[in-house]
């Protein structure tokens, strides 16, 4: 038995055929294809697959950054929030004498106390004449001894930085 496959051409239509295949001559023409493919798909495979592999690493990369600059914009949002604030006091003391720990502490801690209410406001609204005044000359009793303060600087920006001299009386 014969089979034969007749392909015209379009414009041919009317001629004779353009190719004539036979049953075992179309069979090895499609058993060569579909080998074709296999080995272009055994080929392709390994390539494939190091293209995902390469593209799913960018994506891990890019989704760490993109978190990153999340973070980024976070703290640049929460700064926007907090500017023209004080946010935090910086305190030097410079102590006349050798005063023992407990004193620089308690001399630091009634400081801070005494600063702790203009944390949060404006700069704007903040007067270092008036901090100097609420400072300047105040006494601090620790134990049996008093010590005097006295504002050698401020400086203010979005914290309130203080240099104090501190002398026993």
């Amino acid at each position: 038995m014969r089979v034969v496959v007749t392909i015209h051409n379009a414009q041919n239509r009317l001629k004779r055929p353009c190719i004539t295949l036979s049953a075992h001559r179309l069979s090895s023409l499609l058993a060569i294809f579909c080998t074709g493919v296999l080995i272009g798909a055994f080929v392709t495979y390994p390539v494939g697959i190091n293209q995902i592999h390469r593209l799913t690493q960018e994506c891990q990369r890019l989704e760490m950054e993109l978190n990153s600059l999340r973070q980024q914009v976070q703290k640049y949002q929460e700064s926007l929030s907090t500017r023209g604030k004080v946010r935090s006091d910086r305190i030097n003391l410079l102590f006349r004498g050798d005063p023992p720990d407990y004193v620089q502490s308690a001399v630091e801690e009634e400081v801070k106390k005494r600063l702790n209410p203009h944390i949060g406001k404006e700069l704007a609204q903040l007067d270092p004449l008036l901090l100097e005044q609420s400072l300047d000359g105040q006494r601090i009793a620790i134990e049996q001894s008093t010590w005097t303060i006295r504002v050698r600087s401020i400086r203010i920006t979005d914290a309130i930085e203080i240099t104090l001299e501190v002398s026993l009386r």
